[in-house]
């Protein structure tokens, strides 16, 4: 089956008209800021017309930007390219190709079929899926999009410019039993579900309501697809869980701290800032911060 890149743009730009959009505090443009773009692709299958971007800055960047042929390269380092009519040095170029697609594409139309509790405060800008349920006691900021059939249950707030995948449940009351001498008792969830500004949560994600304290992520953390976060966790500003790992209750992530695809953090687990979680760990003790660990019991490496 052929490909359906290179993609075509809305509209056509010029190379200085893309770096417009984008955001970035500083750009180094070489080449013609006159250049005429009308689509976007992978590096491997852009054309002269193509708007493409490469990651990082060791010599493999370097190498692969060699033989390319495109109408504008978003780079994080400066590269030799004979055969792109203009390079852009970013600082992220992911981020920087993702921020000019959202300026260039039409946002879907919200949709209607929703089912909203009166007593729900949602800021007008925010957007809403296909058959969004929003209980009462619920705060949806600014700029927000809840995608399609997710879940905000009572005690959810959500800030500016928040992102939940369709499916998400955000803020269920905990129901798993404590135990003691006298038999197994639930403890009503009384916390909140607190997520700050630019937070995304991925597809089919659950994220537990906090029992007598809040469950709480910081600004600009990243959740993943079917992750789920327990009651009472903290995930500091920055921290991203990746997809299909498990956060045990009142686990805590420093800033910027990162939990690999499959990981588990168990029962009160802390991982300091900046500290990355490897692939499918079990995480039995804490983990100081800038630390690596890997495995099933998790270890330094």
């Amino acid at each position: 089956m052929k490909s359906s890149f290179p993609r075509a743009l809305p509209r056509p730009l010029t190379v200085a008209e893309c770096l417009a959009l984008g955001e970035a505090e500083d750009v180094a443009l070489h080449g013609d800021a006159d250049h005429s773009l009308v689509s976007v692709a992978s590096p491997d299958e852009a054309d002269a017309g193509s708007i493409c971007f490469l990651r990082g800055r060791g010599p493999g960047v370097a190498k692969a930007a060699a033989p390319l042929r495109a109408g504008l390269l978003l780079a994080e380092t400066p590269v030799e390219a004979p055969g792109v009519a203009a390079v852009a040095i970013v600082s992220d170029a992911c981020r920087f190709m993702a921020s000019v697609l959202t300026a260039l594409l039409p946002e879907e139309e919200a949709a209607t079929e929703h089912d909203v509790h009166p007593d729900a405060r949602i800021d007008a800008s925010a957007r809403l899926g296909r058959h969004v349920v929003v209980e009462a006691d619920v705060e949806v900021g600014p700029g927000c999009r809840i995608d399609a059939h997710a879940v905000l249950h009572a005690g959810t707030r959500l800030g500016r410019g928040c992102r939940i995948g369709a499916g998400s449940v955000i803020g269920r009351s905990d129901d798993s039993p404590y135990r003691s001498a006298y038999g197994p008792y639930r403890l009503p969830s009384v916390g909140q579900t607190r997520l700050e500004d630019e937070v995304t949560v991925g597809a089919h994600t659950t994220i537990v309501r906090g029992v007598l304290s809040d469950t709480w992520l910081g600004s600009r953390v990243l959740v993943g697809n079917q992750v789920n976060v327990g009651r009472n966790c903290r995930l500091g500003e920055g921290a991203a869980v990746y997809v299909g790992a498990m956060l045990c209750g009142s686990a805590e992530l420093g800033e910027n701290a990162s939990v690999g695809a499959g990981a588990c953090l168990n029962n009160g687990v802390r991982v300091g800032a900046g500290a990355q979680i490897g692939l499918g760990a079990v995480v039995t003790r804490h983990v100081r911060a800038g630390e690596r660990v890997f495995g099933n019991p998790a270890r330094r490496r």
